[in-house]
């Protein structure tokens, strides 16, 4: 992960009207003094703008003298998660990428897959450098780095060019393999309600259920074919014509494909997991409230009559948002979204294994007002060759 620091030279945080009171009383101050910065892979920002500093491959945060810092951070990969703290420090979780939430104070992050947190910091310790600490929580994989978060003072008794001396294990609120230590708080994710509020539609339309699960290739005992709609949706069909071109084809069966999802409806995706792990769940184009998740099998026909039966276990009213959410393992998910425009998207896992391996579902939303595609889209130049004979994953 690679710390990138974007600041001008007379920085306010800007949020919407109806934000901006929430932000002045959490900072004290209607003149916001925060630093945005964004943890991330790429900038197109000029490096003049860039305020960090690369010591031995370590990244380095200016405060500035700054009273708060914004920092946005960013899990762009397909199969760690991260865990996150800065040493010393606690941070308020104030948006995600489905928008503001309510702000949570926790001392530790849990960044799943393609998933963005933002968090206000208060600097408010003594003048020295303080470790932001993140530990990968995949077992295939023991990473761990970190940045420094330095407050303006000088240093004496280290000549020019002495190796920066590592963080003290002591100063971590994370044990080295990722687990966090005794008392430290963790983020619930549960807890991210937007801010504003906003209630997801009462009722559903439609409702799908999906299967998380694996099996060996009926030709090949070596490869798992995995899948979330009864069958696997294969790497390969990336290459043939987008599907996009006709949502009334027929498709050789069996296939993963959702079609008949009229515009306007609402519809809920009901997933169960039959793996020993969490892996997080990603919609294409639109957020999605989560409704409820749980451990065991969902033995109930929908939301609605979950809801009839437990409603401890269904959120109705301030459900958090976003793009991601985490199936848990042996567990199921419940997500809510209202189709307000056609689309081609797809519902899949966001961990690679899984991905690759076909747990995908294509799903053509708002079918029913599908617009003509121009004939110049139609005839671009694309690849065409008969489907595998066994239809496996790499055939």
């Amino acid at each position: 992960m690679v710390c990138l620091a974007r600041q001008s030279a007379d920085i306010r945080l800007t949020v919407l009207k109806e934000r901006e009171e929430f932000t002045a009383n959490l900072i004290g101050s209607k003149k916001s003094t925060a630093i945005p910065l964004t943890l991330m892979v790429v900038s197109n920002s000029p490096p003049e703008l860039w305020h960090m500093k690369t010591a031995l491959r370590r990244i380095v945060i200016e405060t500035h003298n700054r009273r708060w810092i914004l920092m946005n951070f960013v899990n762009p990969g397909l199969e760690h998660p991260w865990r996150i703290s800065i040493d010393n420090h606690y941070m308020w979780v104030v948006a995600t990428d489905g928008g503001f939430v309510k702000p949570q104070k926790v001392q530790v992050l849990t960044l799943t897959n393609a998933e963005r947190i933002t968090v206000l910091v208060k600097l408010d310790q003594a003048p020295k450098d303080y470790a932001i600490r993140m530990y990968a929580l995949s077992r295939l994989q023991f990473l761990q780095t970190y940045a420094m978060l330095r407050y303006p003072h000088r240093e004496f008794g280290k000549m020019l060019g002495d190796p920066m001396p590592r963080p003290d294990e002591r100063d971590s609120v994370i044990e080295i393999d990722g687990s966090i230590k005794d008392g430290a708080i963790l983020l619930d994710k549960s807890e991210l309600h937007p801010y504003p509020r906003v209630a997801p539609p009462e009722k559903a339309d439609i409702t799908l259920r999906f299967r998380a699960t694996g099996a060996p290739d009926p030709y090949n005992p070596y490869i798992t074919n995995c899948s979330l709609n009864g069958s696997p949706w294969q790497i390969f069909r990336g290459l043939r014509t987008p599907l996009a071109l006709d949502p009334h084809q027929k498709f050789p069966e069996p296939n993963p494909v959702v079609t008949g999802l009229p515009l306007g409806s609402v519809v809920d995706i009901i997933v169960e997991n039959d793996l020993p792990v969490d892996i997080p769940m990603y919609k294409h184009n639109d957020p999605t409230f989560r409704l409820g998740t749980g451990d065991t099998k969902f033995d109930w026909k929908d939301v609605a009559e979950l809801q009839a039966q437990h409603p401890s276990l269904i959120n109705l009213q301030d459900p958090p948002l976003g793009y991601l959410h985490d199936l848990p393992a042996g567990g199921w998910l419940a997500v809510r979204w209202k189709i307000t425009q056609p689309a081609m998207t797809m519902f899949h896992a966001f961990r690679v294994r899984y991905f690759v391996l076909g747990m995908q579902v294509p799903m053509f939303e708002g079918d029913d007002h599908w617009p003509e595609i121009p004939e110049y889209v139609k005839n671009q130049p694309h690849v065409d060759f008969e489907l595998p004979e066994h239809m496996g994953i790499f055939d």
